[in-house]
């Protein structure tokens, strides 16, 4: 578990070289992980958060932003509504930057 998440990480040190779908695929990973066989490590979860809310602005500017999207709430459910650990400022940054993107998405979004 611990060099799977070591792995992602690493790959999410570089996550704007990344396409959209494999980072966020890559963050869904690492909280699907924490969930199941590392729910008792202690791991600072923000290493799989900031790069989350990075990508969050790509989601209205990118090829199956409706598939892309699915995933990045998929990964926001994993990290804050089943993780239940989670700071105000965190989350009120995090909703600041879903509605800026809500705002420039195209309509068909």
């Amino acid at each position: 578990v611990v060099d799977l998440l070591d792995v992602l990480k690493q790959l999410l040190l570089a996550v704007d070289e990344l396409p959209l779908e494999a980072s966020l695929n890559c963050v869904l990973t690492a909280f699907q992980t924490l969930q199941g066989p590392g729910k008792e490590m202690q791991i600072d979860v923000k290493e799989y958060v900031t790069p989350l809310y990075s990508q969050l602005a790509r989601l209205g500017t990118e090829e199956n932003s409706k598939s892309n999207t699915e995933i990045a709430l998929q990964c926001l459910t994993a990290a804050f509504i089943k993780r239940r650990e989670y700071s105000t400022v965190r989350i009120a940054a995090f909703l600041k930057q879903i509605l800026t993107v809500a705002m420039h998405a195209p309509e068909y979004s």
